[in-house]
């Protein structure tokens, strides 16, 4: 419902079957930070990433330092991005967000989760087409998802929209577990 709660959980009334408990975003994806982001996307400039994170307001640090002492989680999992796109981009930007967590916050990052396809960028479909363009798309090995068996997780993305996404990856990882978080570098509303 993107109304906001305490440590951004989900709403009891909001929460679906494979939804996350909660989700926080560190930024606004509207102005200049849209404007950083896709700069470091697509220019291959994972230094911003960095820079980005460092240069957070001490509020916004502050609360997602809560958010996590909050939620708990013992893993952090970064989207993957299908090889051909960390080819041309030259990294994955949830995975570079991910590290700067875990060097923060002490929490490992476990990239189990695996994209089978290059599927359309999100940012180029409606909202409305979202959940179907990323159904499917991601997997975790059964060797993988043992590793993560009855942990609290956090999955790490860059933006979050509509939350089709992030859905989709805790549709993979809740078999393994039940307790799903998200954390992303920006929010953007539509």
């Amino acid at each position: 419902c993107h109304k906001p709660s305490p440590y951004g959980m989900t709403h009891w009334g909001c929460r679906k079957e494979n939804s996350l408990i909660g989700i926080f975003s560190l930024f606004l994806y509207r102005g200049l930070g849209g404007r950083v982001m896709k700069y470091a996307k697509y220019k291959r400039e994972q230094k911003v990433i960095d820079d980005l994170f460092s240069s957070a307001p001490s509020c916004a640090r502050s609360t997602l330092y809560d958010f996590f002492l909050h939620t708990k989680p013992s893993v952090l999992i970064p989207i993957p991005l299908h090889r051909s796109v960390v080819s041309v981009r030259g990294f994955n930007q949830s995975d570079a967000f991910s590290q700067l967590l875990t060097r923060a916050l002490n929490i490992p990052t476990f990239s189990i989760l695996e994209k089978l396809s290059e599927r359309a960028p999100q940012s180029k479909m409606p909202s409305n087409m979202r959940k179907k363009n990323v159904r499917g798309s991601y997997n975790i090995n059964n060797y993988a998802g043992l590793s993560i068996g009855g942990r609290t997780v956090c999955i790490v993305d860059d933006v979050v929209t509509t939350g089709a996404t992030l859905e989709e990856a805790s549709r993979v990882l809740k078999p393994y577990t039940n307790k799903v978080y998200g954390v992303t570098l920006f929010r953007s509303f539509e």
